[in-house]
């Protein structure tokens, strides 16, 4: 089946970068999905050319927007956008920035991170597991995966996050918008999407409502929050020409409890934000 243009996304083409809309990148199609594969994709065939799936499910037919689709790849990419015939396993997806449907239905890639979200959590494992066992037959070299390993993927932390599977993170990456406003990459795009959750972060790490200040003059924000409950570090990553006064700004509307340090991800340096509290032992990053 021929691609098509894609008319939900067209009007919103222009936002998106220019290296994102090369050969039939933007175009829709409707595909069959076949297995998982490493990376959060599931694998499809359009035209008898790979296309790596986000936000599918394997046996499910759904309709998708090309977003790498070079004319002359071995493989493109896509996101799904409709789904023509759901897996049993499909489920609404916890957040609304990284829900592919939701979001080209605004007229935006969603972020990354969370592609398996549309799903169950055993299918999710079961997913995962899948990519373990593939990876030891076709990397490690072995004929079949030994009977000894189960091919499981076990729950960790339940006891804090309720069996949700949400909340664990302690560390997080975010960009800053144009406008100042905290927010994530979309997958394999300088596309920022503006964020007011993390559901995936500890609530440590969401408590200090970073998308609530406005961050003009930073490029990067790191946050972490040690499981121990000891002091989270908020690093930031001045754009070029940002003052130190504008610094001393932003680190002042942050919580008393939290450190502040400034950091540049190029050179791998940490140094303390002007007027900030930085916490003990930061280091050179390497």
């Amino acid at each position: 089946m021929t691609a098509r243009p894609s008319a939900a996304t067209q009007s919103s083409d222009a936002s998106l970068p220019a290296g994102d809309q090369a050969g039939s990148t933007g175009e829709e199609a409707v595909l069959d999905v076949g297995p998982v594969a490493h990376g959060g994709h599931c694998v499809a065939r359009h035209e008898g050319r790979v296309v790596f799936v986000r936000h599918a499910i394997p046996g499910e037919k759904v309709r998708v927007r090309l977003t790498d689709a070079a004319d002359g790849a071995k493989f493109w990419r896509a996101d799904v956008i409709e789904v023509l015939e759901a897996s049993p396993d499909r489920v609404e997806h916890f957040w609304h920035a990284a829900d592919s449907l939701r979001a080209w239905g605004h007229g935006h890639p969603p972020v990354g991170g969370a592609e398996f979200g549309h799903m169950t959590l055993d299918r999710q494992r079961g997913l995962k597991a899948d990519v373990v066992a593939e990876q030891l037959t076709r990397l490690a070299g072995l004929e079949q995966v030994p009977s000894v390993w189960t091919g499981a993927v076990e729950p960790v932390g339940e006891a804090d996050d309720g069996g949700t599977g949400l909340g664990w993170r302690t560390r997080a990456s975010f960009s800053v918008t144009s406008g100042g406003r905290l927010g994530m990459h979309a997958h394999r795009s300088d596309y920022i999407v503006p964020v007011r959750e993390m559901p995936l972060a500890s609530e440590a790490i969401n408590a200090l409502r970073l998308w609530d200040l406005d961050l003009q003059g930073i490029e990067r924000v790191e946050v972490a929050a040690p499981a121990n409950g000891s002091r989270p570090l908020v690093l930031l990553a001045p754009a070029p020409g940002t003052k130190d006064k504008r610094l001393r700004a932003i680190a002042a509307t942050l919580p008393g409890e939290v450190s502040v340090a400034a950091f540049d991800p190029l050179a791998g340096t940490v140094m303390q934000a002007p007027g900030a509290n930085l916490g003990a032992g930061i280091r050179r990053r390497t």
